[in-house]
């Protein structure tokens, strides 16, 4: 009876790369000396050594969300004055300037406003 030869390497994972990362590494095995094949050398490269990782902090998904909020609120109000500007400066009524003048005043301390708070925003999520 043939004994089966128990090989603890069993899951397989398929990776293309290009002609050039395959010399490369070719080139890593010809150099090492205690590496057998390319799987071994891949192998090796995954899990002995230091990887960098980037964690996303959860906490601040709420704070980050409030933020584009506000910052897409901001967008549509200089917009708005942009808009305001233009109609002012064809009105040839002295009335007509001074009720728009009034309108983009308005529109100047919503922009205030939201900007003080995104700036309070801001200041927050750096104390984190």
């Amino acid at each position: 009876m043939k004994r089966e030869k128990k090989n603890p390497l069993q899951a397989r994972v398929h990776v293309r790369m290009s002609q050039a990362e395959k010399e490369k590494l070719k080139q890593m095995l010809s150099k090492s000396h205690c590496h057998r094949s390319i799987s071994e050398l891949v192998r090796h490269l995954l899990f002995h050594r230091r990887i960098t990782l980037d964690y996303r902090n959860a906490s601040q998904d709420e704070a980050r969300a409030e933020l584009i909020r506000l910052r897409n609120d901001l967008r549509k109000i200089g917009v708005n004055i942009n808009q305001m500007v233009r109609y002012f400066h064809r009105q040839d009524s002295p009335a007509l300037r001074q009720a728009q003048a009034e309108k983009i005043i308005h529109l100047y301390e919503q922009a205030h406003t939201q900007v003080i708070t995104v700036l309070k925003g801001i200041s927050h999520l750096l104390k984190r």
